[in-house]
């Protein structure tokens, strides 16, 4: 019986890991198990999130709008 509830389980956002391409230069507070200077990520160098490192939906959401401290998106879909 484990194994059909198994089956017939739903994907659920957090189980897909979509990467951003940073346009922005941050650092990312939330990142708290990163090695040292893993949590830094740069525009046009890096992707976000890092592998390893699934942020929630509304860290994802925050940083793809204009509240950043930057007042817009350090982060867009690729």
């Amino acid at each position: 019986m484990t194994r059909r509830k198994e089956e017939s389980r739903t994907i659920k956002d957090t189980d897909i890991q979509e990467k951003y391409e940073v346009v922005i230069s941050f650092t990312d507070p939330e990142d708290k198990d990163a090695p040292e200077g893993a949590n830094i990520y740069w525009a046009g160098k890096n992707l976000y999130p890092r592998d390893g490192y699934k942020p929630t939906a509304k860290r994802i959401a925050f940083l793809l709008s204009n509240k950043t401290s930057f007042k817009k998106p350090v982060i867009s879909k690729r």
